[in-house]
């Protein structure tokens, strides 16, 4: 941490330097400040790409639990059983839709 103001070091309205080597310390110390605030953004950055992994690895998981036998019997028989309606695109069909497996 440094002490004081720049302004004591050089003149602010003649722009003429008193002090060169604490104007350079204070210039250093600003830059150094700005990259740790920038550094701050990057990590944020970082954690929210491992977080869409992580739910794209979940996601995937999720879907690969089922199995694809599951939607062979729906397919074969050609109806639904529950309402005995044909599979179809008609307005009075099922539609049956793509499984995800």
């Amino acid at each position: 941490s440094y002490k004081g103001r720049l302004s004591a070091h050089y003149g602010i309205l003649s722009h003429e330097v008193h002090n060169p080597d604490m104007v350079r310390l204070h210039e250093t110390l600003e830059n150094e400040r700005k990259d740790r605030y920038g550094n701050r953004y990057i990590v944020e950055h970082n954690f929210h790409v491992q977080d869409v992994k992580h739910d794209h690895i979940v996601n995937s998981r999720r879907l690969n639990r089922i199995a694809p036998e599951r939607f062979e019997e729906p397919k074969r028989r050609g109806f639904d059983i529950i309402d005995n309606r044909t599979h179809g695109r008609l307005p009075t069909e099922k539609q049956l839709h793509e499984d995800m497996t």
